[in-house]
C-alpha cells in the first residue's frame, strides 16, 4: 500500500502549499487524539462496555492512535518546511514512509474486520453465536497487524538502503518504479479489495434489510386480514351449549404470525457499519485513487496543495471514527456522558 504519491512533498514552491494546513492538521491530530483515547478510557473504566466485538473496536483505536503519533507530529514538521523540501533527517524519513504505509493499511484492516464481524453476525447469527470467541477476534485482529507489515515493511526496507540521502536531495518518497510490482500488491490487497469489499458488504446488507422490511409490512398485512376474517368468522359462528362462543382463531393467526417472523436487524450495528464505511470512503478514497494512478498509469505526483488535502483527510478519518462509534452506540454515549459530567451526576 503506498500513499507515497499523496503525502511527501517534492520540491514544490512553498506558495503552493496552503498556509492553513498545517494549523487545521495541528487541530485534528488533537482531536483525534483526544476522541481516541476517550474511547480507551471507556472501556478501560467500564466493564459493561466490554465484549468480544471491543476488541475489534480496540484494534482500530490502537491503529489509529499509532497513525496520529508517528504520522501527524513528521507530516505536520514536513508541511510546514521552508519551500516543502524535506529538511528532517533520513531516519525520520524512513519513519515517515512506514508511517504512511504501515498504519493506514491496518486502520483499513480493522475497518475490514468490524465490516466482516456484522456480516457474519447478521447473516449467519447462529454460526456466529457458537463459533465466534474472543479467541477469534484476538486472532483477527494480529492479523490485520502483520499482514500490512509482511507487505509493507519489505518495500521500506530495501527503499532505505538505496535511497539517496535526503539532506541532500530534499525529497522524502519510495521510488515507485523500482519498487513496481511491491507497490502494485499493496495497492491491491491492502487498499482497493479490502475498500471494495466493504462497500459491497454495506450495499448487501442494506438491500436484505429492505427486503426484510417488505416481508415484515406484506406479513403484517397478511396478518390483519387472517384477523378481520377470524373476527368475522366467530361472530357469526352459533353459541355453544355453555353460553360462549367456538374459540375464535385471531389468536392462534397471530401468535403463529410472531413465531414466523424474521427477526428484526439492530439499528445500530447498521448505522456504525455505514458510518464507518462513509468516513473511510470520504477520507481515504482521494488518497487511493491518486496513489492507483500514480502507480498503474505513472502520471505526474498531485500538486503539493491536494497532497496537503490528503493529509488533512487522514487526519480526519481518526477522529470521525471514535465519534462514530459514540454516536451510534447507546452504551457508549451513556458512558460518556457520564464521564463529561463526571461528579455532577452523582450529586444529581
Amino acid at each position: 500500500m503506498n500513499r507515497n504519491g499523496t503525502l511527501n512533498h517534492t520540491g514544490d514552491s512553498r506558495s503552493s502549499v496552503w498556509q492553513a494546513l498545517p494549523i487545521l492538521d495541528l487541530l485534528l491530530l488533537l482531536i483525534g487524539l483526544l476522541l481516541n483515547l476517550t474511547v480507551l478510557a471507556l472501556y478501560a473504566t467500564h466493564r459493561r462496555l466490554r465484549s468480544t466485538f471491543s476488541i475489534y473496536i480496540l484494534n482500530l483505536t490502537f491503529a489509529s492512535l499509532l497513525f496520529l503519533a508517528l504520522y501527524g507530529p513528521l507530516h505536520i514538521l514536513s508541511t510546514t518546511a521552508s519551500g516543502g523540501h524535506w529538511t528532517l533527517s533520513d531516519t525520520a524519513c524512513t519513519v515517515f514512509l512506514y508511517s504512511t504505509n504501515a498504519p493506514p493499511a491496518i486502520i483499513i484492516q480493522a475497518h475490514l474486520l468490524i465490516v466482516a464481524n456484522r456480516l457474519w453476525a447478521l447473516t449467519r447469527p447462529l454460526h456466529y453465536r457458537h463459533h465466534h470467541t474472543p479467541v477469534t477476534a484476538l486472532l483477527l485482529s494480529v492479523t490485520a497487524w502483520v499482514l500490512p507489515h509482511s507487505i509493507s515493511l519489505p518495500g521500506i526496507v530495501l527503499d532505505a538502503g538505496e535511497r539517496p540521502p535526503v539532506t541532500v536531495t530534499g525529497v522524502c518518497m519510495l521510488d515507485v518504479d523500482r519498487l513496481r510490482v511491491w507497490a502494485i500488491v499493496g495497492e491491491i490487497l491492502l487498499a482497493i479489495a479490502p475498500i471494495g469489499f466493504m462497500v459491497a458488504a454495506n450495499v448487501f446488507l442494506l438491500c436484505r434489510q429492505h427486503k426484510r422490511r417488505k416481508q415484515r409490512v406484506a406479513r403484517a398485512l397478511s396478518l390483519q386480514r387472517s384477523t378481520r376474517l377470524s373476527v368475522h368468522i366467530r361472530d357469526t359462528e352459533q353459541p355453544t351449549a355453555a353460553g360462549g362462543h367456538l374459540p375464535g382463531k385471531a389468536a392462534d393467526a397471530s401468535k403463529e404470525a410472531q413465531e414466523n417472523a424474521a427477526p428484526r436487524e439492530p439499528k445500530g450495528g447498521l448505522l456504525l457499519l455505514a458510518g464507518l464505511t462513509v468516513s473511510l470512503l470520504i477520507c481515504w478514497l482521494p488518497s487511493v485513487g491518486f496513489a492507483s494512478v500514480n502507480i498503474f498509469i505513472r502520471v505526474k505526483l498531485p500538486h503539493a496543495g491536494i497532497r496537503g488535502i490528503a493529509g488533512l483527510l487522514f487526519l480526519l478519518q481518526t477522529a470521525l471514527d471514535p465519534l462514530v462509534l459514540i454516536l451510534t452506540s447507546a452504551q457508549l454515549r451513556h458512558a460518556t456522558h457520564r464521564l463529561l459530567c463526571s461528579g455532577r451526576c452523582r450529586a444529581q
